[in-house]
């Protein structure tokens, strides 16, 4: 029981970090559309690749380190707590290249207006 409730644990752990990196790259989009950089259009469809590119950061996370383990028993069993390290630049490159990948794809040329924006 305790193993896995602390896979659960890990997963939801997994699940905040790639949650974190998307929102850092949708504000970094979102600035860029704001700056006009990007027309409205542009904008919503790189946002939608990027909303798209989170299963990719949690399966690019690899081994996580983990820092804190906390379990306890409740009522209704055992509750685990984690907190996981990993390396925020390694990931973010990740899913920056993934997301700029997948906008090449599409044939336009938005990818070159974002990957100024990460820089």
């Amino acid at each position: 029981v305790h193993d896995a409730a602390k896979m659960q644990a890990i997963e939801v752990a997994r699940q905040d970090i790639a949650t974190q990196i998307q929102s850092a790259l949708t504000t970094k989009i979102e600035s860029t559309i704001g700056n006009q950089q990007l027309s409205q259009e542009e904008g919503e469809s790189v946002l939608q690749v990027v909303q798209g590119s989170k299963g990719v950061v949690e399966q690019s996370l690899g081994r996580l380190i983990t820092v804190v383990e906390m379990s306890r028993k409740t009522q209704k069993g055992i509750e685990v707590s984690v907190t996981m390290a990993y390396n925020y630049a390694n990931v973010e490159r990740i899913a920056k290249n993934h997301i700029l990948s997948e906008l090449q794809k599409r044939g336009d040329n938005i990818h070159k207006k974002i990957e100024e924006s990460f820089k």
